[in-house]
């Protein structure tokens, strides 16, 4: 099965964690547990609630620990700790951020990109949550540094791609350049149209590149218009 057909139904948050929830009846499995609450602890940190987001996240890890030398096992740690990065750079504690970082870059080059409990796990995903962390933290140069040395798979799901080319976009507003971040933004809406009309992240970058423009350009319009963004 390709790796397209198995990931077509995540279900992707502001964080940009792919996800679906998986079919799975037992509740007594620890792995499928920690996988509910790396979609809650996203939830959470949605609606601004980050200290219970981590809470969750540190349980879920010291629960899937002991599970970490079999391969469900890591997998699912490797998400928790991209999750608990992701939150760590929200608060800008970057000292946190590239530990859970480190543990989440080890795990994935165990496992390798995949998706386990409907969670997208991998060197890649890990790259795509590190990307974002650099942004939130300020470390323009790094962040545009991940995002030139990223390949997304021809088959890697649409939404994701469409967050790569967001926070790429990000990236490039941060260093200063709106040229680039148009061309990532028309990137994102080639990647996945629907996410990038619904968007909230995808109209305030749009927005901050008109304010970086000295004249909006015809490129820009076109996307704040596709974006549902009315002048």
């Amino acid at each position: 099965m390709s790796m397209n057909a198995t990931l077509n139904a995540e279900v992707v948050s502001s964080s940009g964690a792919g996800v679906s929830m998986a079919s799975n009846s037992s509740t007594d499995d620890p792995l499928l547990l920690a996988t509910t609450q790396y979609v809650k602890s996203a939830a959470l940190a949605r609606v601004g609630a980050t200290r219970q987001a981590v809470q969750l996240t540190d349980q879920a890890i010291a629960e899937v620990e002991p599970l970490a030398d079999e391969e469900a096992g890591a997998a699912v740690l490797c998400a928790l700790h991209m999750r608990r990065a992701g939150l760590a750079a929200t608060a800008n504690d970057a000292d946190t951020t590239d530990t859970h970082f480190a543990e989440a870059h080890a795990l994935g080059e165990r496992v390798g990109d995949r998706q386990t409990y409907g969670t997208i796990v991998g060197p890649t995903n890990v790259q795509l949550f590190e990307l974002s962390a650099a942004v939130d933290l300020g470390r323009v140069g790094k962040a545009i540094e991940i995002a030139d040395a990223t390949t997304l798979p021809d088959s890697y799901p649409r939404e994701r791609k469409a967050h790569f080319w967001l926070d790429r976009a990000r990236a490039e507003l941060s260093a200063g350049n709106p040229d680039r971040a148009v061309e990532a933004l028309q990137n994102a809406r080639e990647a996945a149209p629907e996410y990038f009309q619904k968007s909230r992240a995808v109209k305030i970058a749009i927005k901050t590149t008109a304010e970086q423009e000295r004249r909006a350009s015809n490129k820009l319009r076109a996307l704040a218009n596709y974006a549902g963004i009315v002048d």
